[in-house]
């Protein structure tokens, strides 16, 4: 999208070059305020304001070669000077509800997160001690250490979430935290397997 406005600002600039009454100005206005809102990820957190935007910006550009296309004495800019105005207000705005929309969505995920990392620290500390539980014997010695190195994955992960949600790094700790959970609902399942081989006893 950045590549395209540019693009079609570049052949607006050399449509209207010469003309002094072109809305040169208000263009190079409008797409700086569309830069802004990108920088701002608004085409994400601010969507249907960022394309109202963008379709403004085109709609502008479009008008104002139409106009370039006609002769020195007909021209009329008033069209496509509005059109960039009202784009500059728009790609504004759409900086604004960005802003607001992405605190709102790092309030959401921080909450949730913060939930996440007490079932995930819960479903460790369960797996850990269903883990701690199986005996070792010559049947299941390494499944048993197979167990152990999936724990000290999960402990790992759990801490590099940890580090994420601290980091502010919140998506990328609800994906850590989501694995984590998801590993250690396997545990009890592999630990059952682990025991039933240390019940098996050859026959004498």
């Amino acid at each position: 999208m950045r590549l395209l406005t540019s693009a079609i600002a570049a052949l607006a600039l050399a449509a209207a070059a010469g003309c002094s009454d072109a809305p040169q100005t208000e263009m190079h206005a409008a797409n700086a305020a569309l830069d802004a809102a990108r920088t701002v990820e608004a085409d994400y957190y601010a969507a249907a304001t960022f394309h109202a935007a963008a379709d403004t910006f085109a709609a502008a550009v479009t008008a104002m070669q139409q106009q370039s296309e006609r002769s020195t004495l007909a021209r009329r800019y008033g069209r496509s000077r509005r059109l960039f105005e009202l784009a500059t207000q728009l790609g504004k705005q759409a900086v604004t509800e960005a802003k607001a929309n992405m605190q709102t969505q790092q309030q959401r995920l921080r909450a949730e997160v913060a939930a996440m990392m007490a079932q995930a620290q819960a479903a460790v500390d369960s797996a850990t001690a269903t883990v701690e539980g199986v005996p070792i014997s010559r049947g299941n010695r390494a499944m048993v250490d197979a167990l152990r190195s999936d724990l000290v994955s999960l402990t790992s992960t759990l801490q590099e979430a940890q580090g994420d949600a601290q980091a502010g790094n919140y998506e990328s700790a609800r994906v850590r935290l989501e694995w984590v959970v998801r590993s250690a609902g396997t545990m009890p399942d592999k630990a059952t397997a682990a025991l039933s081989k240390a019940a098996v006893r050859k026959p004498e």
